[in-house]
């Protein structure tokens, strides 16, 4: 069996990732594969209560924090190209 080219990894990628700019996400990083799933992992870790936080903003009214933590939501998501989260916290 053929090792894995660069490609197969980027096309495993978008089979793994439905709904994601992975191939856009990618040319940010110089097509870095490893490094868009090492941070890949690392956004989730760091957005597991995001959506909890948002609620109890809201819930409080503490609308300016919300925009804040909507916004660099946002920022990240769309940098890894997880459009449907940056388009949500778009909407907030």
């Amino acid at each position: 069996m053929a090792p894995a080219t660069g490609e197969d990894e980027v096309q495993a990628l978008e089979r793994s990732l439905p709904g994601f700019s992975v191939r856009q996400a990618l040319a940010r990083l110089y097509g870095d594969v490893a490094l868009y799933r090492k941070l890949l992992a690392s956004f989730v870790e760091n957005h597991a209560a995001t959506v909890d936080r948002l609620r109890e903003l809201h819930a409080r009214g503490e609308d300016e924090e919300l925009y804040l933590v909507a916004h660099s939501l946002k920022g990240e998501a769309g940098n890894f190209g997880i459009d449907a989260i940056r388009d949500a916290a778009d909407a907030v």
